[in-house]
């Protein structure tokens, strides 16, 4: 899942130089597995967060994911294939145990 946030960030810092993106689980699984929240970009572009999210659903494209603005959120949702590439990875990631979080 690591992978899937760093590429997610990469593609959001490409299209909002500048701007500090920090990522969030949605609140409801339904909802997808990562989330941008779009207010502190969207107002110091100008912007609603809202038209920002959509703006950045159409712009940012991710092999396995689908991008989906909800209201001030653009949403990242795994498709279950690559979900399931992201849990196998995590499982057989070489020199950290399944479950050991990362060294700070």
């Amino acid at each position: 899942m690591e992978r899937v946030r760093d590429a997610f960030k990469q593609a959001l810092a490409e299209v909002l130089p500048g701007q500090g993106i920090s990522l969030e689980r949605p609140r409801a699984w339904e909802h997808g597995d990562l989330a941008f929240p779009c207010f502190k970009a969207a107002k110091a572009l100008g912007s609603t967060p809202a038209k920002l999210a959509l703006e950045l659903a159409e712009k940012i494209k991710l092999d396995g994911a689908e991008l989906v603005a909800a209201g001030p959120y653009l949403n990242l949702k795994l498709s279950p294939e690559a979900r399931a590439r992201a849990v196998a990875g995590a499982i057989l990631a070489p020199g950290r145990p399944f479950g050991a979080l990362p060294a700070n």
